[in-house]
């Protein structure tokens, strides 16, 4: 399966999902200079993602998802870090959270709006027993993922998963596809079906 990767830098508003052929804005006389741009453009759209973000990409094709995973120039491991590089609203940036059921020792999986706190007594009610903060290991190894990095999908081990409801409020959200450096847009609709989540109040 061929991935695409486009790079952003800070204070670049996001583009649209399918770029222009540079080649095609190219005199049509001019063959070799058109042969020349459209080569350099295809490697430039075909350069490989990370190795966790390629199980990301693969993962929502195979869910029937037309989405790009994007590799940002910077790192984005807060939702303000992430909303400034994407020029959106930090609501808009979908944080995958952890935790450890306390009980029965499951993993918990939070998607929440990036200016939402999450009540974890909210949490706890809907799951049936108590939960805390997962450890950085428990994270990888329920997830796949290091922290700052955790997708809604293609995890390690399957978990409980609820998404925030308040996501809603947006027609596209933004969440982490595999590493700090990687994210993807999607609908919020999209996002609680590929997730496999429970839209849950938790603020």
């Amino acid at each position: 399966m061929t991935v695409a990767v486009e790079r952003r830098s800070a204070g670049e508003r996001a583009a649209p999902s399918k770029a222009a052929d540079p080649a095609a804005f190219v005199d049509d006389g001019d063959t070799r200079a058109r042969a020349t741009l459209s080569f350099f453009w295809f490697q430039l759209m075909n350069s490989p993602l990370p190795a966790s973000a390629q199980k990301v990409q693969q993962a929502l094709a195979a869910a029937g998802l037309d989405t790009r995973v994007t590799e940002l120039e910077s790192a984005a491991r807060t939702s303000q870090q992430a909303a400034d590089v994407l020029g959106v609203a930090m609501g808009q940036i979908a944080k995958s959270l952890i935790f450890r059921a306390l009980d029965s020792g499951r993993a918990v999986l939070v998607i929440a709006a990036g200016d939402r706190r999450v009540d974890e007594a909210l949490v706890a009610a809907a799951l049936g027993e108590p939960i805390a903060r997962a450890t950085p290991e428990f994270v990888r190894e329920h997830s796949g993922f290091a922290i700052g990095g955790v997708a809604p999908l293609a995890h390690a081990a399957d978990m409980v998963t609820f998404v925030d409801v308040s996501l809603r409020r947006f027609d596209q959200v933004w969440a982490a596809g595999g590493t700090p450096h990687c994210v993807f847009p999607i609908s919020p609709a999209d996002l609680a079906r590929v997730a496999g989540g429970v839209e849950l109040k938790v603020n």
